[in-house]
């Protein structure tokens, strides 16, 4: 099991955020997260993950979505432990 949290900033707006994650910079899978409203600051999101492979390498990043369009984070890395036995 896995948290992957980010940063997202609404700029005044109502602001959807989900991750994208995978095990390269392709990504390929998206998870949701959720709605945030209209603010000016930046706003602490995560999401929960489950059924990740073990001694695998994963690359993610927040993705925010509004009226002004769509803002991606920096891809960031984490490596999942040995399968225990």
């Amino acid at each position: 099991r896995a948290q992957l949290s980010g940063l997202v900033n609404p700029a005044g707006q109502s602001t959807t955020y989900s991750f994208q994650i995978g095990t390269s910079k392709s990504y390929g899978k998206t998870v949701h997260g959720g709605k945030l409203k209209a603010a000016m600051n930046p706003v602490s999101v995560s999401v929960s993950l489950s059924s990740l492979k073990a001694s695998k390498t994963y690359h993610f990043r927040v993705v925010a979505t509004n009226a002004a369009g769509s803002r991606h984070g920096q891809d960031m890395t984490f490596t999942t432990p040995k399968a225990k036995h």
